[in-house]
């Protein structure tokens, strides 16, 4: 079917006609959202005239990325075997309800996504896709994935397959050590294979939350020796297995809503353990071992807890303590309300022979050795505003931390994360925002980092990680440089980005701005380009409606920096047709 038959020949379609035109010499086509009923032939067959390009055949390159998202796909041709140099296919957010055996023949492809569709299973063969590097195929209605999967590809390194009806884990990922990342949150798995989940030594995040894990009696999980995040929450889960202890890397252990009703002391060997999430439990006692751990956060609301061990009041660097829905004997409401420093010194007062002396320390100093992220002055006050701020357990929309004097971003935003739309953390004292954490903020619409004393880039590097970002501003940051897939995680949604006083943004590599689909706004105020264009001129983004770039040096070699105070608008005309004047207007 040909393109004028897939979408007729009015002027409305033309902006799919020239995406296909302006494909063939970048590459790279993004056909998402346009309400297609099946992909155009056009595009599965090289050789296909179909459509007029001034593009001369030496220019053009090989299809190595379709995005064909949001539309209203129902099959896959078996066509798609022809785009032999497929690196990355989106075809997430469609009606498919099966995937061609022809899939299997593009030995190139590298990402895989078919989240949001009809499918109840995935072609067996799914293992011979050596160069996979990552599959999404979240909320479909899988019963299963292939047992292939992972079996010999040895570049898979992220599975998602989150709202599914998935029972049982495929036996192929016991040999998949490339493996960093499995979500398998909300599906129906009951008893994790034994030899699966000590297989995954190289895995850092495990998500497998929403299942039905009533345990895992004989499962050595300290084989996951580099998980560092670990999500068990609702599944029902009866006891954590003393092995837990060996998972020496976890740093977030997510066990609330289960059913637990003690804790292993060896989970006290998890030195590097920050954050321990136990709320909506029935626990009845907390071993006082967990006193030798560094937490930052420790959640114990909702539990059966009459007592909790005094040690605890020695866990100097733990910035959150919950204790509400608990039925406390010995502890007031307005203690274990209070904020938790507070509620820390009460606990370590009740130390028996003096131990609480830890209490007697300077409140500066205290502060400054608890790894308190807020500075010296207010830490108490800062660190109850978060903790009011995320109360409700279904989190907030919008987050404003500005100019709370922050060092590092708090556990709760991340904990959060899921939920926030708007974040705005600008005015602080961040040195570096962590950009595995930033990913899991996949609902961010704004996000706000200016004044801030950031290094290094802040964003992640995967494809749409961020896939409904559309406001950034990094300005006033002394930022070394920007890279060339800055924008990778957001590349489709991004609409403003401000890099005011960024001097890496006047050193941008082209094609930096090349993917940004929807800008409208770049703010470059006080940016000094050490080349006479624009960072990121030549790169071709449509419809860049303004462009301000107040205060930009440039430098000229020997003859100087000439200071021009410029205000460009392009209405609806690509970036790469732009020309900076060579003299004042």
């Amino acid at each position: 079917m040909k393109y004028q038959e897939v979408c007729g020949t009015g002027n409305s379609n033309m902006p799919l006609l020239k995406a296909l035109q302006a494909s063939q010499q970048s590459g790279s086509l993004n056909i998402s959202g346009f309400d297609l009923f099946t992909l155009p032939v056009d595009i599965l067959e090289p050789d296909s005239k179909a459509f007029d390009s001034d593009v001369s055949w030496w220019e053009t390159q090989e299809l190595g990325k379709l995005i064909a998202s949001h539309n209203k796909l129902s099959c896959l041709p078996s066509a798609i075997s022809n785009l032999t140099s497929l690196t990355v296919l989106d075809l997430g957010h469609n009606s498919l309800t099966e995937l061609p055996e022809a899939l299997l023949e593009l030995e190139q492809l590298k990402v895989l996504d078919v989240s949001a569709n009809n499918l109840r299973a995935l072609p067996e063969g799914m293992g011979e896709l050596r160069s996979l590097v990552r599959l999404l195929c979240d909320k479909n209605r899988l019963l299963e994935l292939p047992t292939t999967l992972g079996a010999d590809q040895h570049e898979l390194a992220d599975v998602s397959a989150q709202g599914n009806e998935i029972g049982q884990l495929p036996p192929g990922l016991a040999s998949c050590s490339s493996l960093t990342r499995l979500n398998l949150q909300g599906n129906r798995i009951a008893q994790p294979p034994a030899e699966v989940i000590e297989g995954l030594s190289g895995l850092k995040d495990l998500n497998l939350r929403q299942n039905r894990i009533g345990s895992f009696a004989g499962c050595d999980v300290s084989r996951l020796a580099h998980v560092s995040v670990l999500d068990l929450r609702e599944n029902g889960l009866r006891a954590l297995p003393p092995e837990i202890g060996g998972c020496l890397s976890l740093v977030e252990l997510h066990a609330g809503h289960n059913e637990l009703h003690e804790l292993p002391a060896e989970l006290a060997r998890c030195h590097r353990l920050s954050v321990l999430d136990l709320r909506r439990n029935k626990l009845t006692r907390i071993p006082a071992e967990l006193s030798q751990l560094r937490l930052s956060l420790l959640d114990l609301t909702d539990n059966n807890l009459s007592t909790v061990p005094p040690e605890l009041g020695n866990m100097t660097t733990l910035r959150k303590l919950l204790l509400d829905g608990n039925p406390l004997k010995l502890m007031r409401r307005d203690i274990v309300s209070a904020p938790t420093p507070r509620l820390l010194e009460w606990l370590r007062n009740k130390i028996p022979d003096g131990g609480g002396a830890v209490g007697a320390r300077d409140s500066g100093a205290a502060a400054s050795r608890s790894g308190n992220i807020f500075g010296e002055d207010g830490a108490a006050l800062a660190a109850d505003r978060v903790s009011k701020l995320f109360a409700a357990s279904s989190g907030v929309a919008a987050l404003n931390l500005s100019d709370s004097g922050l060092t590092e971003v708090p556990t709760e935003v991340w904990e959060n994360g899921a939920q926030l739309g708007e974040l705005d953390l600008s005015q602080n004292k961040l040195a570096g925002v962590p950009p595995l954490r930033l990913a899991s903020c996949t609902r961010l619409t704004g996000l706000d980092l200016s004044a801030n004393r950031l290094s290094s880039w802040p964003l992640p590097e995967g494809d749409g990680s961020l896939p409904q970002l559309q406001r950034l501003s990094v300005a006033s940051n002394p930022i070394n440089a920007i890279p060339g897939n800055a924008f990778a995680s957001c590349f489709q949604t991004l609409r403003r980005v401000d890099l005011t006083g960024v001097r890496a943004a006047g050193a941008m590599a082209k094609g930096t701005l090349a993917r940004l689909q929807v800008l409208e706004e770049l703010v470059l105020c006080q940016v000094l380009c050490s080349r006479s264009r624009a960072p990121g001129h030549g790169d071709g983004q449509a419809a860049t409606e303004a462009m301000h770039m107040d205060d930009w040096h440039m430098g000229w070699g020997r003859k100087g920096v000439r200071l021009f105070k410029l205000v460009l608008r392009f209405l609806l005309s690509p970036l790469r047709n732009a020309r900076l004047p060579l003299s004042p207007p």
